[in-house]
């Protein structure tokens, strides 16, 4: 009598087994670049705002929180308490390095707020606003210098500009403090004020830019929405010396030029028949043609 031989089980049962195999396979490589992919978009959402080095992030159950070169972290247990502020609370704080103390910084959170709410040095026809505290305006605007400047500023605005935080003072969103008075940027306040009403395109360009990133800057469309003309500043929360501190977030970071360099720099811009027709009368100077702050209205 042949000796009983051990059924195989079915090829079919076999081939399946390995096809659920690699069906599980596939799930754990698709999770994990999911993973590998949300990681990286909480990453460019830092690094849009302003975070130059991101080291990891930590997983919080109503989000995630980005940690940052040189952060110091509590432990993991710690981080998910009921103390911590929700991802868009978080993603609403921005900082800026002192101009003069690089040691030093000052710290903001951005707001959205009607263009018609923040108090600027200046009106829309160049007077001087008794609302606002002088002290904060270390430059003299010269009406018709000014008018230029800002007219520039709006006819070419740049929403990149505007809202793009560097973490600098003297660039990006305006800063202004609880009062709403701005600390720094009158002139780029002002520049939208005068796109709104004269540059409606550059106007509509910055505001369909704001709209496209309202989740990096910690809003929501709904926020957006209730308000009327809005635009994005950050609101100093460092306690300050106000006038010393709208001092120095005026003062531009970037190296100027001498009076001798500018001198040769606008010498390029004159024409030797532009020189030629110049006439100064006797015992006068060329400030006598050439009225100060620039040309005349």
């Amino acid at each position: 009598m042949p000796a009983k031989t051990k059924p195989t089980k079915p090829r079919l049962f076999r081939v399946g087994h390995r096809r659920r195999t690699f069906n599980r396979k596939t799930r754990v490589a698709e999770n994990v670049t999911r993973a590998q992919n949300e990681t990286e978009a909480k990453k460019q959402i830092a690094r849009q705002r302003g975070v130059v080095e991101v080291l990891r992030v930590l997983p919080l159950d109503s989000g995630f929180r980005i940690v940052a070169e040189g952060e110091v972290t509590r432990p993991a247990a710690l981080e998910t308490g009921p103390d911590l502020p929700d991802t868009l609370a978080e993603r609403r704080e921005t900082a800026a390095r002192s101009l003069n103390d690089p040691n030093k910084l000052y710290k903001f959170k951005y707001e959205l707020v009607p263009l018609g709410s923040l108090k600027t040095s200046h009106d829309d026809n160049f007077n001087i606003r008794q609302d606002y505290p002088q002290e904060l305006q270390p430059r003299q605007r010269d009406r018709a210098a000014s008018k230029l400047q800002i007219g520039q500023i709006a006819n070419t605005l740049s929403p990149e500009a505007l809202l793009t935080d560097v973490q600098q003072l003297d660039r990006g969103p305006a800063i202004v403090g609880p009062d709403k008075a701005v600390e720094s940027g009158n002139g780029r306040v002002m520049a939208l004020r005068l796109a709104r009403a004269q540059v409606p395109e550059r106007w509509q360009d910055y505001q369909d830019t704001l709209r496209g990133q309202l989740d990096t800057f910690g809003f929501t469309l709904d926020e957006y929405n209730k308000i009327a003309d809005p635009v994005l500043v950050r609101e100093r929360l460092t306690p300050v010396n106000r006038p010393a501190f709208a001092a120095e977030a005026n003062q531009s970071a970037v190296l100027t030029m001498s009076p001798l360099e500018q001198a040769l720099q606008d010498s390029q811009r004159v024409s030797p028949a532009a020189l030629q027709a110049l006439v100064i009368p006797q015992q006068s100077t060329a400030s006598y043609i050439i009225p100060r702050g620039g040309p005349s209205e």
